[in-house]
């Protein structure tokens, strides 16, 4: 299963060596969004309605077979001119080798509860790879956001501070 994480757990943080210890495959990739500063110091993501491919469940190996079927199924169609102001945010992409075993600490790090308010959702979306494009899990905020934008598209600790 494909991960794309664009804050607290990219490869080097302390939360990535706790939540993410079996990622594998980890290249650099970007997707189009929004990103912002929370004031709680961490980032979250909006997306163009239009991009959400499926929504994350609770069963990560169903999550798996979905994911492999969009991947299947090509991407270069879906990846039209989105409409909007979106930014390319970046990130990266990681495979997380046994979803049933590596999924759900990250599902609870990111307080993701299918089926219930949650804090963030999962959702799939096409990612950018280089020259590939494939489809990733990610995690976007759940609800209205109420941030600094970072149109950057890049967040890095503290990324909220002004920088005068």
């Amino acid at each position: 299963m494909r991960l794309f994480v664009y804050g607290t757990l990219r490869s080097g943080t302390r939360a990535h060596r706790r939540y993410c210890p079996n990622a594998i495959d980890s290249r650099p990739a970007t997707v189009r969004g929004r990103l912002y500063q929370l004031s709680a110091g961490y980032p979250a993501l909006e997306l163009p309605p239009e991009s959400v491919l499926a929504m994350g469940t609770a069963d990560p190996l169903e999550d798996a077979r979905v994911q492999s079927e969009w991947n299947q199924s090509g991407g270069a169609h879906a990846m039209t001119a989105l409409e909007g102001d979106w930014d390319e945010v970046a990130g990266e992409a990681f495979c997380l080798p046994d979803p049933v075993r590596d999924l759900p600490p990250v599902d609870a790090f990111e307080e993701f509860l299918p089926g219930a308010a949650s804090l963030y959702e999962r959702v799939l979306v096409w990612v950018e790879m280089g020259a590939d494009l494939e489809c990733a899990w990610l995690y976007r905020k759940a609800g209205p956001i109420d941030g600094r934008r970072l149109e950057s598209g890049r967040w890095f600790p503290g990324a909220w501070r002004d920088r005068r």
